[in-house]
């Protein structure tokens, strides 16, 4: 996963340089359009270039959730082993509880909450019953 801090002060970087993450709007933007600040006493950032941050934050998160999306349903055609087991199970278990399988909805449930896991699934027991009517 890359990783990049912001500068705290103005003056710490260089204005004209490319904005260094890809979006549609980091493409036509310098580092100098998110933080136009430039006295070095004080946070370059401004309410327009957080706004602007907020968006290419959001872009680059859908990207990844559907090229997510796009390795699970290529591994479940049979063209790519890179995604991890779990993630397929999970996958097939949401299927299956759609379908209505309440034994699946338990099984998802249980692989949600297991010590470790990234993911955290919280929901209160009047939900599930609601599910498993």
């Amino acid at each position: 996963m890359i990783s990049h801090t912001l500068p705290n002060r103005g003056g710490e970087f260089n204005p004209l340089a490319p904005f260094p993450y890809r979006s549609p709007l980091a493409d036509l933007c310098t580092v100098g359009d998110f933080l136009p600040g430039t006295d070095c006493k004080r946070n370059p950032s401004d309410v327009v270039g957080n706004n602007m941050l907020s968006h290419h934050s959001v872009y680059a998160e859908l990207l990844a959730i559907l090229q997510a999306n796009q390795l699970v349903d290529m591994a479940q055609a049979g063209k790519n082993t890179a995604v991890p087991y779990d993630i397929s199970w999970a996958a097939g278990l949401i299927d299956e509880a759609i379908a209505g399988s309440g034994r699946a909805l338990t099984d998802l449930q249980q692989l949600l909450r297991r010590p470790g896991n990234a993911i955290v699934a919280q929901s209160d027991e009047r939900a599930e019953e609601e599910m498993l009517r």
